[in-house]
């Protein structure tokens, strides 16, 4: 018998990002979030509890003591986050494993930074553009060791690009940060600069070619790593930006970038079946 409650937390959480608040409701108490007439954030929610009318002030308190707890866990992991810049969570991804057998999420970024300046090269980006995308292939995945995101691994990117803004990198990089995850879904928006499309392309390629290289491949059954969802991204941001690429040598630079980190790998065939 479900039956709605309204509640409320303090005004301060609202200097909270949007993002972190509305995952803490909907995701994690099934909450769901309130806006104004203006689109703005309101420090309310909406429960639902199973039962009819009784002792509904009960049931409202509950509710908010307990969205208070994650609401504060939330601003500390915020607050602890932002003490050091994103440059220097990044010497912590050597201790982060992106695959058993592909090492690292740092050196994942040491080859999405090669496939960057690659990019930026070949689609003739702009000196600026070109700045932005090579700092945000190397913040990129910075944000993976912080608090937050480890507590709330789908704010990956998007607390990224907050701390990034926090500590006066350039909007375009920040930009990027958030939207190189994109598109995550079929609906999902693509990037919106050259910087975040080109960190996107990047980050895509390495994560198939190098499953690809262990014999990752999907198949009817399954495809963990969601590499058809990454080549149909990549698909999409070519043709829906009009990009001059050659996808085939930009696989062979991806497979390179392996082998020069010491993978063993029969790039011929690899990149045959890729």
């Amino acid at each position: 018998y479900p039956t709605g409650i309204c509640g409320q937390f303090a005004q301060q959480y609202l200097g909270l990002p949007q993002e972190v608040l509305i995952t803490v409701m909907k995701e994690h108490q099934r909450y769901f979030p309130l806006w104004d007439n203006q689109g703005q954030l309101m420090a309310r929610f909406i429960a639902i509890r199973n039962g009819g009318q009784e002792h509904l002030g009960v049931v409202k308190a509950g509710n908010e003591r307990v969205l208070e707890a994650r609401l504060s866990d939330a601003r500390f992991f915020f607050d602890e986050d932002v003490k050091e810049p994103l440059e220097a969570k990044v010497e912590q991804l050597k201790a982060v494993v992106f695959q058993d057998a592909l090492g690292t999420v740092y050196q994942k970024l040491l080859r999405i930074k090669e496939l960057t300046s690659l990019l930026s090269d070949t689609l003739g980006l702009s000196p600026q553009a070109k700045t932005a995308a090579e700092r945000a292939a190397h913040l990129a995945k910075a944000d993976l060791v912080s608090s937050m995101v480890i507590e709330f691994p789908e704010l990956q990117g998007i607390m990224g690009y907050y701390y990034a803004l926090h500590h006066n990198e350039m909007k375009e990089v920040a930009t990027a940060i958030k939207e190189h995850y994109q598109p995550r879904y079929a609906e999902d928006g693509l990037p919106t600069t050259a910087a975040a499309t080109v960190v996107a392309i990047a980050d895509k390629l390495d994560t198939i070619c190098g499953c690809f290289a262990v014999g990752i491949k999907p198949s009817g059954s399954g495809d963990p790593y969601a590499l058809r969802r990454q080549a149909r991204g990549i698909c999409l941001m070519v043709i829906e930006g009009q990009l001059d690429l050659d996808l085939m040598l930009l696989v062979e630079q991806g497979l390179k970038a392996y082998c020069r980190q010491g993978l063993d790998l029969d790039e011929g065939k690899t990149a045959a079946d890729l």
